[in-house]
C-alpha cells in the first residue's frame, strides 16, 4: 500500500511558468476573471494573480471594469509575458 508522504506520491511544486500558463488558460476560456477567480481556480495567491493581471492590463491584453479583467487581445494559446510581445513558450 503506498504511503501518502512518499516522494513518488507527492506532486512536483508548481513553478511560476506553470502558474501563468494555468491562469492564461482560465482567462482565455472564461474571457472575464477576477483575481479571486484565479486564486480559486488556479491555486495561486490573490496578490500573485493581481500582479499578473496588472501586467496584462499594462501590456494591452486585458481591460478592467470594477474588479473584473476582460480579455481584450488574444494572441493564442501561448501565455503572453506582461510587458513583452513574446509568448511564454518559444
Amino acid at each position: 500500500m503506498p504511503r501518502d508522504n512518499h516522494p513518488q506520491n507527492m506532486a512536483p511544486p508548481v513553478t511560476g511558468r506553470l502558474k501563468r500558463d494555468r491562469m492564461w488558460r482560465v482567462l482565455r476560456a472564461r474571457r472575464c476573471v477576477s483575481p479571486e477567480d484565479l486564486q480559486c481556480l488556479c491555486e495561486v495567491s490573490a496578490s500573485y494573480a493581481q500582479h499578473w493581471l496588472l501586467g496584462l492590463k499594462q501590456s494591452g491584453f486585458t481591460r478592467v471594469s470594477a474588479r473584473e479583467h476582460f480579455l481584450a487581445r488574444d494572441p493564442g494559446p501561448a501565455c503572453p509575458r506582461p510587458g513583452k510581445a513574446a509568448p511564454c513558450h518559444p
